[in-house]
């Protein structure tokens, strides 16, 4: 005991001593002897990935998140996911089940261990609201794709296996089964890996968001065009200038060194308030991301409308 009071008393008139030299607070001076509060957070910078819009493919949102000194950066990410996006425009639905919730989160070398509450078993919002078998299963599909390309981002897990706890003495496998994914069957899928086939290309959201154009769905179609970029600068776009988009064709499209801006070739037919086709062939459509999915730029749609005239 007496050597445990020595050695703290040592260490204490070091700190004073610092203090003292330095002018420096205690709790810096702790800092640089490795010590920290508990309940301090960092701020990270993340990729989380999302459904884009109603398609078939996961968008990027970069933001930073919070994580605290008492839990591992994989945890903060998985809470993340199931808080949901920031930009509802671009990712409008949330990937898991209401009341979802993290049991636990566990590496074991290059395969992390993602345990779930049961409450990830249960319906999507909207899913028993009209929605077909194949949406829903769609929707769990990018759930778990982007539940491992999150985690994966990092490059240090090559796998991700999703666990369930499920009702307390039940002696199944906690791994996530067929069931899931709505089938009848308790088959176990093997732990999930990346998945680059389902995140988005510009060319795949360029088409997306054309296809609000062509429903008419104007809200949404406005929310997905951004002003930004260089070039001139416009007013409002309004809707009642866009004639009656009939079809398209976009290429995959070509992404700049720094990941801002996207080029695609679109090929389009409109029908005018006339009542006549009129065709726009391999023009360079721009799209913009800056963190939060890609949007395509307004100044392009009025080049259009230009051409159009």
């Amino acid at each position: 005991m007496s050597r445990k009071l020595s050695f703290s008393g040592r260490l204490m008139t070091i700190l004073l001593a610092l203090c003292a030299l330095t002018g420096t607070g205690a709790g810096a001076q702790a800092q640089m002897l490795g010590y920290s509060e508990p309940g301090r957070t960092a701020q990270v910078e993340a990729v989380l990935y999302f459904r884009y819009l109603d398609s078939a493919w996961l968008g990027q949102e970069q933001r930073s998140i919070q994580v605290r000194q008492t839990e591992s950066l994989e945890r903060a990410l998985v809470q993340a996911l199931l808080d949901g996006p920031q930009d509802k425009a671009a990712f409008p639905q949330p990937l898991f089940a209401e009341g979802t919730s993290i049991i636990n989160v566990l590496a074991e070398r290059d395969r992390l261990f993602v345990t779930l509450s049961r409450e990830v078993m249960d319906p999507l919002p909207g899913e028993n609201a009209g929605a077909g078998k194949q949406e829903a299963v769609l929707r769990r599909t990018l759930a778990m794709a982007a539940l491992v390309n999150t985690l994966s981002e990092s490059g240090d897990f090559r796998s991700v296996q999703v666990l369930v706890l499920d009702e307390p003495g039940v002696t199944k496998s906690m791994r996530l089964s067929q069931r899931y994914y709505l089938e009848d069957s308790d088959d176990l899928p093997p732990p999930l890996t990346r998945q680059e086939q389902a995140i988005i290309t510009p060319g795949h959201a360029a088409s997306a968001i054309l296809e609000h154009w062509k429903s008419q769905a104007w809200s949404r179609f406005l929310e997905m065009v951004t002003p930004g970029g260089a070039g001139p600068r416009h007013g409002p776009l309004k809707t009642a200038t866009l004639p009656l988009l009939i079809e398209w064709e976009v290429s995959t499209g070509s992404i700049s060194p720094d990941g801002r801006s996207a080029v695609v070739v679109l090929d389009l037919g409109v029908q005018t308030t006339s009542g006549r086709r009129q065709d726009v062939t391999y023009f360079p459509l721009i799209l913009l991301n800056e963190g939060h999915g890609w949007r395509i730029r307004q100044q392009s749609l009025v080049q259009i409308l230009d051409l159009l005239e």
